[in-house]
């Protein structure tokens, strides 16, 4: 389980970065930057998403996916990795981490971006 404090100082972390907000779901909290989710805390461990962008300095200091298991014991690694301490130090420190996650999450997306359906002024 996630401890409230926690999630409200990644929150306040990112805040001059990005305007984050947590909601809870699947057993932890997924933040997000307006309407697309780019990290996730599970345990009180945050995982920021890893994409093209941002994959080499995950890879560069050995930061593990975030990983859960299926049925019968499978293990599924997702498109989370772990953010590095020094993220959770210092709002400087998370700025780039934060802002490459959510450049990840929009690039995931189809089209890059979430598209809105038009409305119809009837």
């Amino acid at each position: 389980m996630n401890s409230e404090d926690f999630v409200a100082h990644v929150v306040e972390t990112m805040r001059p970065a990005v305007a984050a907000t947590a909601k809870r779901m699947f057993g932890g909290h997924g933040i997000f930057g307006g309407e697309r989710m780019f990290a996730l805390i599970v345990d009180d461990v945050l995982y920021l998403r890893c994409g093209e962008g941002n994959r080499a300095a995950f890879d560069r200091l050995g930061l593990p996916a975030f990983e859960y298991s299926r049925a019968g014991g499978r293990r599924v690694a997702m498109a989370y990795r772990q953010a590095p301490d020094e993220a959770l130090d210092s709002p400087s420190e998370m700025r780039d981490w934060a802002l490459g996650a959510l450049a990840a999450a929009r690039a995931a997306a189809p089209g890059g971006a979430r598209r809105r359906r038009p409305t119809n002024p009837a």
